[in-house]
């Protein structure tokens, strides 16, 4: 319940430390379904693939690892299609003059992608 809340609302944190520490714990407590089926009710995946994008690769990790599991859900899996875009392309082969992303970060991409069946 409201630990759930605290940290989805804390995604949207203009603090870079805020953010990468509410991404960890929300990546925790996706683990379980009990709480897989509440994050996903509180609309997190927008702000998720916010941080996809963003320039932290641990927070982009573990932001990965959020939507892969909250991708178990069919009707949560197409919300993370649609609005993930050509994120995922990016990290796995950067556009020429974009900087390489480390193959953690890339690998977590592919796996997301061939999850969601991009």
């Amino acid at each position: 319940g409201e630990v759930v809340r605290a940290v989805s609302r804390s995604l949207q944190s203009k603090q870079a430390a805020v953010g990468y520490w509410a991404v960890a714990l929300l990546r925790q407590l996706c683990m379980l379904p009990e709480h897989r089926n509440e994050i996903a009710q509180h609309g997190v995946t927008q702000h998720l693939v916010a941080l996809v994008k963003g320039d932290d690769e641990q927070t982009a990790v573990n932001a990965i690892g959020c939507l892969s599991a909250l991708a178990s859900k069919p009707e949560v899996k197409q919300i993370i299609y649609d609005e993930i875009g050509d994120a995922l392309d990016h990290i796995i082969t950067p556009p020429k003059g974009m900087r390489r992303q480390k193959a953690a970060l890339q690998q977590r991409a592919k796996q997301l992608q061939d999850l969601l069946g991009k």
